[in-house]
């Protein structure tokens, strides 16, 4: 790797540091994901630039041929890649985008996450190759499969529908162009299909803290993608949401998080109340049918309205958004009276240690596609069992949901 990619600023170390940790969980079980493919063909591409070397040095008039490949693997943002390192007969041809060593090397994360970084445009990908010293043909070779890799990445179809969505936000720090520390939202939905197989749907950011404009900006992005029917949405209770989720989605139930809810009423009753509290919240996960949960919630609006009338007025109105995952069946119910599988994807993202805040957008925007990439490819190894073993029960309650049981 030529030596001007060095001496970078310690916060960008930092920053390739951090993303490695977050991704070695994924890497030591074994997951081979097409973001790591996507990385070791890009390489590969590069490396087989020895034809041309061997073309000009015979256009010369010296007598230098191929000798065969030998196999290495180099470390990369966590990830271990297996490549072919090609080889000429003189011991010549040294490709320009390996580093100087078979080691980690924190410049050499670097580039790979700016190459993911400017990915929707192909010439800042040949730009940021051009500054790492790599030149030739394969420059514009690596820039369109890195930008289509992106595209067909955010702008996939999501099919038409799914069997759960859960939707939350997540508050990073950003600095921005003007040196200023300012909050970005990022929006996070998750999808469950009927065989239990989780993915991202949408992974939106925006400067300023969580809002409706942004959330109907997702939920548009949704539809527009392909997505029209969602057995059940999960979300906290952020005001106008239901609303909106009702405007696109008018058939689809919406369960307010019981997590979120159960904290709630922690937070804003007299601490003596927290026993009758716990058993109320209990009663309402362990009830038989919806029918039962409108009886439990009614319970808890009147002692609520004990203490504070107007909360325990608020809760009775969402009494349909506690009890939604009661239409399902006890089996799938854990997985779906709460959004914490999106505090889960946004464990990762906290686990940005090192700094207190990302460098810049396109930094927090990488760092997300990485964790999502390599999640979705765990994830399909690991479906949830409990939504597979009920599908076929799933998609009746679906077919009368949206078509009446025809």
């Amino acid at each position: 790797m030529k030596s001007n990619i060095k001496g970078r600023k310690e916060e960008g170390d930092t920053m390739n540091a951090s993303v490695e940790s977050m991704l070695s969980e994924f890497q030591e079980s074994g997951v081979k994901d097409s973001l790591k493919k996507l990385v070791e063909d890009a390489i590969q591409e590069v490396m087989n630039e020895r034809d041309q070397f061997l073309k000009s040095q015979r256009e010369s008039g010296e007598r230098n041929y191929g000798n065969g490949y030998y196999d290495r693997q180099f470390n990369v943002l966590g990830m271990s890649l297996n490549l072919q390192v090609p080889r000429d007969r003189k011991g010549q041809f040294r490709s320009s985008i390996l580093p100087d060593a078979w080691r980690r090397s924190g410049e050499y994360d670097e580039l790979v996450i700016k190459l993911l970084a400017k990915g929707y445009s192909k010439e800042e990908v040949r730009e940021v190759l051009r500054e790492a010293g790599v030149t030739g043909t394969a420059v514009d070779q690596i820039a369109s499969r890195m930008a289509q890799f992106m595209k067909d990445y955010r702008t996939r179809e999501i099919g038409e529908e799914t069997f759960a969505a859960f939707m939350d936000v997540y508050h990073a720090k950003v600095r921005n162009e003007a040196g200023k520390i300012v909050t970005y939202s990022v929006y996070l939905v998750l999808g469950v299909d009927f065989e239990g197989r989780k993915t991202v749907l949408n992974l939106t950011v925006r400067e300023g803290a969580e809002d409706l404009k942004g959330w109907n900006e997702v939920l548009q992005n949704l539809v527009e993608r392909g997505l029209s029917r969602v057995s059940l949405f999960v979300t906290d209770d952020f005001r106008g949401l239901h609303e909106l989720i009702s405007k696109y989605f008018p058939s689809s139930r919406h369960q307010l998080c019981l997590v979120h809810f159960e904290r709630d009423l922690y937070r804003n009753l007299p601490k003596e109340d927290a026993s009758s509290i716990k058993e109320h919240m209990k009663d309402l996960k362990t009830c038989r049918d919806a029918e039962c949960g409108r009886k439990v919630v009614g319970e808890i609006s009147e002692f609520v309205s004990k203490r504070r009338a107007s909360y325990g007025k608020y809760i009775a109105e969402r009494a349909e958004n506690y009890v939604a995952f009661l239409n399902y069946p006890r089996e799938v119910r854990t997985s779906i009276y709460t959004n914490n599988s999106c505090e889960s994807f946004f464990s990762y993202v906290r686990n940005e240690r090192s700094l207190s805040y990302f460098s810049s957008q396109e930094s927090l925007d990488t760092t997300l596609f990485v964790i999502a990439s390599n999640l979705e490819e765990h994830w399909e190894k690991h479906v949830n069992s409990a939504v597979k073993s009920h599908s076929y029960r799933l998609r009746q309650i679906f077919e009368v949901q949206f078509n009446g049981g025809e």
